[in-house]
């Protein structure tokens, strides 16, 4: 976050060290402090792979990821659409599909692809440059200023898949946009995209096991019946498992479902739990809802040509009710959290709406969302910072569970059946850890990952096969615990103390550098027409309404107001609060939100409402009836005329 921005010189001492930015002080305290303890215990080879400096001085990174055709390249750029005037050529012939600009960044980028087919067919990383260009894969590993040179232990299966599109874009000076494949269901799925099998010989010759990867379950196995003869590996990657390489390190998780597309397959509930541990980082968007209808549904997306005719089924708000509870039950059964996932709706894209019915709930949404995306340059530093406590909590768990399993090996024989026993009791080794050590159950990685995926292997290990498709943290059955490493407590002390002292100094740098510079927001494409003008959310609306006129919006409906005001036996032109209040309260409002209208009909601060300031009392409760929030001052345009002389 603060990498790029210029920061006053002088920084921070503490102990010898000088930092002169948040972003320099993370990356000092993970070379000094952390890093050492994890080359120690081989946590780069079990978990995650080593930050490096591009890791720490990059741009928030947004991720999006949905099934095919839900409108992940369209919600980044430019779609295809119809003109209004013309759904249909006359001819019998679909129209002829007009090019516009997109939706968050009104600009194509190089490489986009968009259809209702499945076409975006790998990983694309959206970011400034500037000139407009693509660069490839296995050159993109190799740039030590891109966050992606660890990617490259993924082969060149997924590096022919992965490249980087670079152009000037003002949104893209500070966010980058992670596009990804579309999720498809069942073999197609498989297709390139992480699946290693065997084919059995014997009585089940005909029968081909499909294993499943994505860092859950097992792999390279075949069934209790036939015999393994060879592993057939095709050109593929395992998806889940760049997903959730992807997952830890951006800044937003954003999941695209279509309205009419809610099911959740197997291959898309994989890759959701690839982000297991990340769900402060989802956000969840329901697309295209504005389509939601009762009557005949297209079966592709109307962002695309191959969308001829125009819709004939208006957005019915039960029924957008009724789709907004089957996502949030289908993701009940994904996300495993107690905690609610914040779900967007809306039509994503920069076309009309096919019904504007829902219109205001659409535009209250997009700003939402809007709003979330712009603070991530503002928050980037703290979710760094948040990030690399979580990775040093990972790493000690990781050094007690590594010097237990060498502590326990016997000296000279036995080693092999001591092996086997200890990953046997992996979960109890986790028990009597915790209660040793005080640790929490959440900071110990998933026992299920370590020690099932151990045991799948074993027949792989007899036979002397092994897969290259294999994440590493399943690879724990092949070391020799007796050559792991015992425990040095200096190390442990260093990160108690970097988390007890270090992360506490870069915390105040943080509120310190925020309140010298505030950190940029994401501004240009569409952000910038969300905040200026008259078309901006709320403009004309509630409070703001009457605010570029010259006469006095109260006054519309002042002579309905009025009529009320003299049944109310006014003294001197003026009613007392005893008997504003009985009428005022007939509104129903809280006392707390009576109380604050009055104090804004109020403007002479004399305790009593003549009729313009009762009518203006009477107009913030009509407001705040209608679902809009009171300003904490009382805005220049709704100033009663007979009291604007005495304003400054």
């Amino acid at each position: 976050m603060f990498s790029w921005v210029r920061q006053e010189q002088g920084g921070r001492s503490r102990d010898g060290e000088m930092y002169q930015t948040v972003t320099e002080g993370l990356q000092a305290l993970y070379a000094k402090k952390l890093l050492p303890l994890e080359d120690a215990y081989l946590f780069h080879d079990f978990h995650s792979p080593a930050l490096e400096a591009a890791d720490f001085q990059s741009k928030p990174m947004v991720l999006l990821v949905g099934q095919y055709s839900t409108g992940k390249t369209t919600f980044i750029s430019t779609p295809l659409i119809f003109p209004a005037a013309c759904r249909c050529r006359g001819d019998g012939h679909p129209p002829v599909p007009q090019q516009e600009h997109g939706y968050l960044l009104e600009q194509d980028f190089p490489g986009m692809r968009i259809g209702p087919e499945p076409t975006t067919d790998g990983f694309i990383a959206v970011m400034y440059g500037d000139n407009e260009g693509i660069v490839p894969g296995n050159a993109l590993v190799v740039d030590p200023k891109k966050p992606f040179r660890k990617l490259n232990v993924f082969g060149n299966s997924f590096l022919n898949r992965f490249i980087c599109s670079q152009m000037p874009n003002q949104v893209l000076q500070s966010i980058s946009i992670i596009d990804t494949p579309g999720i498809l269901s069942g073999e197609k799925q498989r297709i390139s995209r992480g699946r290693c099998w065997f084919a059995c010989q014997g009585p089940q010759r005909s029968k081909v096991t499909v294993l499943t990867h994505a860092g859950v379950g097992g792999c390279c196995r075949s069934g209790s019946e036939g015999r393994r003869t060879s592993l057939q590996q095709e050109n593929r990657y395992d998806f889940a498992e760049v997903l959730r390489w992807f997952g830890e390190r951006v800044d937003r998780i954003i999941l695209l479902f279509d309205a009419h597309k809610l099911d959740i397959s197997d291959e898309f509930s994989e890759a959701i739990k690839a982000f297991k541990g990340q769900d402060d980082k989802i956000r969840v968007v329901l697309n295209k809802a504005d389509q939601v209808g009762a009557g005949r549904r297209r079966s592709s997306s109307r962002r695309h040509s191959a969308d001829l005719w125009p819709p004939c089924a208006q957005v019915d708000t039960q029924q957008l009710m009724r789709v907004y509870g089957a996502l949030m039950w289908s993701l009940g059964k994904v996300i495993n959290t107690p905690e609610v996932v914040r779900v967007y709706l809306g039509s994503f894209w920069a076309k009309p709406l096919q019904n504007t019915e829902n219109r205001r709930l659409f535009e209250a949404e997009s700003q939402d969302l809007f709003r979330d995306i712009q603070s991530l340059p503002r928050n980037a530093a703290l979710r760094k910072l948040n990030d690399l406590i979580k990775r040093a909590r990972l790493a000690k768990v990781h050094a007690y569970i590594v010097s237990y399993l060498k502590k326990e090996m016997p000296s000279l024989f036995g080693r092999e059946k001591k092996k086997e026993e200890l990953l046997m009791r992996l979960p109890e080794i986790y028990t009597i850890l915790q209660r040793e050590h005080h640790i929490s159950p959440g900071d110990f990685p998933n026992v299920s990952k370590m020690q099932v995926g151990q045991q799948t292997r074993r027949g792989a290990r007899k036979q002397q096969v092994t897969c290259s498709f294999c994440p590493p943290q399943d690879m724990l059955q092949h070391y020799d615990f007796s050559k792991f490493p015992s425990l040095k407590m200096k190390l442990i002390e260093s990160v108690d103390k970097m988390l007890a002292t270090k992360i506490a100094v870069l915390m105040a740098m943080i509120r310190e550098e925020e309140s010298k510079l505030p950190p940029p927001m994401v501004s240009g494409g569409a952000f910038e027409g969300s905040q200026d003008g008259p078309f901006r959310h709320g403009y004309g609306e509630g409070i703001s309404a009457g605010a570029d006129v010259e006469d006095w919006i109260v006054s519309q409906d002042k002579h309905r107001y009025d009529e009320i005001f003299y049944t109310l036996m006014p003294v001197n032109g003026k009613i007392t609060g005893v008997n504003a209040k009985k009428e005022m309260s007939t509104s129903r409002l809280p006392n707390s939100v009576l109380g604050k209208i009055w104090k804004l009909a109020d403007c002479d601060c004399d305790g009593m409402l003549d009729d313009e300031e009762f009518a203006l009392a009477q107009y913030l409760i009509k407001i705040k009836l209608e679902g809009y929030e009171l300003p904490a001052e009382l805005p220049a345009h709704l100033v009663p005329p007979a009291h604007r002389k005495d304003r400054p």
